[in-house]
């Protein structure tokens, strides 16, 4: 077995900063200095510069308070030859924060963990493949039963046609190669001379195993392949609200030449019609994914909205789209499934070891699901959800990706919510229950969550998580930003041995520390290449500006003449009293606390509440990190809420939800 036994040993926990949640269950918002997946040292994204290990290991010395995401291609299987790479990277970045003295407790984040939805992977995908060093392109890629996981679901059943000593043939068979690599193969199942052996490699008709069988098989002989991904996890929608959504979100929509009718896309808009053939990512297996429609449903997709008149790019408004289509990536998972959530937690073991991340270490990890995409709600007892993309008939709060008068729903699921009211919620709020409790039984007791997903919002609620959930000290919070600092900043950062690292908070003279940072609202790339990134242009380090990562903050090169990067303990409590412009998110006021949940982006300060988050002076800004209370008077703050308690409205900030 290739996964590693447990460290009995564990290194120290968090600090007493962020070792309890909040009195009340609200968390702080840490911030992320960024994805170290954009900043790959041998193939950065677009206008983001490389960060090595010891690059790494100086920002996470720079920004104590800050968190570095490592993340892993959400939705995808384990043993990707990406992972083995990013693994090499943490162990030397461990390593030289160790030499340096740096405390890294819970602050190397592995991020892109989404339970809520799964993708298949084309069988000559490269990253998976087998011969290319990959685990297997399969749904659960090379997990072969050492976590735990149970291998009950037969992928395919035949009857022996000749034997050999460590193998089978079945010559009525045609798979593909190496489909079954790392998968359980039962002999004679329900016999007394039952065997199983791990399948090591397989051709057209023939699997070869790890083992010598005691007895040969021989021709007649039952044999089953078996693995532990039940395609039955897959949320369905019907094959009427199927065809219905396609109708009501597209065609219906589609005004891209400024008048309906507009010309007929150039191809189907239905990804399962068969002259479709842009409807699909390429990495993801469409045979897979469409072989799992039955007469009446179709599973539910996950994808984006592309254009086939120009590059893709975000903040393009749909009077300047030519032929917009969405582009199918993965399937929605049955999360409210109690075996679908004990697969996915025991996956989350084979993605931590993939990754560098050993038990008995203090982990973190920042987990994306998507609340606003399937939380179920009435539009006729709740009031519309304010989002313009969203519409009363979807049943969720944010509605599926669609063509939209405002141009900003780039990624969502294709279908309404398959989710039953609260269903979705209680599903979550299980989720990180069992999560908890899982990771500790394997080794990851010291463990920290981060939320990547702003939730759908209610009152003075901050978060669709049940009050027990919320208050787990595991929960650290939900994701404040990006800092995205410049390698400059590192030049005047002293030796390790001149000073112990340095607190950003009111630290404005420190050369060290980048002086300003600004807000963005949008959404984030998923980490695969087919995933727009953020418009930054590829200037030289010294002289670029703030790289725009959406969703957060950034913090711009030295000599920008900003104010200094404000406070953020991973653990602090909410600002007690902290208005709308000291959060830094603008805010607006509704009657209805839902009008303004799940935005496209904020709100302009002219419309809210007039207070401009950029001119706000550094004090205020300093405070929305975590400071004291500018007035007693003032409201509390919940996460993004702040109401008067008893009101009946309150003040709702309005993020975009990460998509």
């Amino acid at each position: 077995m290739k996964r590693v036994a447990l460290i009995a040993s564990s290194i120290a926990v968090l600090g007493a900063a962020i070792a309890q949640a909040a009195p009340d269950g609200v968390p702080a918002r840490p911030r992320s200095i960024g994805r170290w997946y954009d900043h790959d040292p041998s193939a950065p994204q677009p206008g983001f510069e490389a960060w090595s290990p010891a690059d790494a290991a100086g920002f996470l010395q720079l920004y104590p308070d800050a968190y570095l995401e490592v993340p892993f291609d959400d939705a995808k299987p384990p043993g990707l030859t990406k992972a083995q790479e990013v693994a090499g990277r943490v162990h030397a970045l461990k390593s030289i924060l160790s030499q340096r003295g740096v405390d890294a407790s819970g602050r190397i984040c592995m991020s892109g963990d989404r339970p809520d939805v799964l993708t298949r992977l084309a069988d000559d995908n490269g990253p998976c493949n087998v011969r290319y060093g990959g685990g297997g392109c399969d749904w659960e890629g090379d997990m072969d039963g050492s976590h735990g996981e149970a291998e009950s679901v037969v992928k395919v059943a035949g009857h022996v046609t000749a034997g050999t000593p460590t193998g089978l043939v079945d010559a009525r068979s045609r798979w593909q190669t190496d489909l079954y690599h790392r998968r359980l193969l039962v002999l004679r199942p329900g016999s007394a001379s039952e065997e199983r052996r791990r399948v090591v490699t397989n051709d057209a008709s023939s699997l070869t195993v790890d083992g010598v069988w005691r007895t040969p098989p021989r021709p007649g002989d039952l044999f089953e392949v078996r693995g532990s991904f039940d395609p039955a996890w897959v949320k369905r929608v019907s094959q009427s609200a199927h065809q219905d959504a396609l109708q009501q979100f597209w065609p219906r929509v589609r005004n891209v030449c400024g008048s309906l009718p507009c010309a007929p896309p150039a191809e189907s808009l239905d990804p399962f019609d068969s002259n479709n053939r842009r409807g699909w990512v390429p990495w993801a297996d469409r045979g897979a994914i469409e072989a799992l429609r039955t007469p009446s449903s179709v599973p539910a997709l996950y994808g984006w909205v592309y254009d086939g008149g120009k590059t893709y790019r975000h903040g393009v408004r749909p009077e300047q789209w030519k032929d917009p289509y969405f582009v199918a990536s993965s399937v929605v998972m049955d999360l409210a499934n109690p075996s679908y959530r004990e697969w996915h937690i025991r996956y989350l073991l084979y993605q931590l070891e993939d990754h560098g991340i050993e038990p008995g270490e203090s982990t973190c990890i920042l987990s994306a699901y998507k609340p606003g995409f399937h939380t179920y709600y009435s539009d006729q007892l709740n009031g519309p959800s304010g989002r313009p993309c969203s519409e009363g008939t979807t049943d969720n709060w944010v509605g599926p990706a669609q063509i939209c008068k405002d141009g900003t729903s780039e990624s969502g699921p294709l279908h309404p919510t398959p989710f039953a009211p609260g269903e979705y919620e209680a599903a979550i709020s299980s989720y990180f229950r069992e999560m908890t409790t899982t990771l500790a039984a394997n080794g990851y007791s010291n463990l920290r969550i981060v939320t990547a997903e702003a939730p759908s919002y209610r009152d003075t609620i901050w978060s669709i998580l049940a009050a027990d959930v919320r208050r787990l000290a595991k929960m650290v919070g939900e994701q404040g930003g990006w800092i995205e600092p410049r390698l400059a900043v590192l030049a005047s950062l002293p030796p390790p041995s001149a000073r112990p690292p340095q607190t950003v908070a009111g630290d404005a003279t420190d050369p060290a520390v980048p002086t300003s940072d600004t807000s963005a609202s949008g959404t984030t790339g998923a980490s695969d290449p087919t995933t727009p990134i953020a418009n930054a242009p590829a200037e030289s380090p010294a002289s670029a500006p703030p790289i725009p990562r959406e969703g957060g903050v950034v913090s711009a090169s030295p000599g920008s003449g900003g104010s200094p990067t404000p406070s953020f303990s991973l653990g602090s409590g909410p600002t007690t009293g902290a208005s709308a412009s000291d959060t830094g998110h603008p805010a607006t006021t509704a009657t209805n606390p839902l009008a303004a949940e799940n935005s496209p982006s904020p709100p302009s300060p002219t419309a809210a509440s007039g207070a401009d988050p950029g001119s706000a002076p550094p004090a205020a800004r300093a405070a929305s990190g975590g400071g004291e209370s500018a007035a007693a008077s003032k409201p509390s703050r919940h996460g993004y809420v702040t109401s008067s308690r008893g009101s009946g409205g309150g003040t709702i900030y309005a993020p975009s939800l990460n998509k």
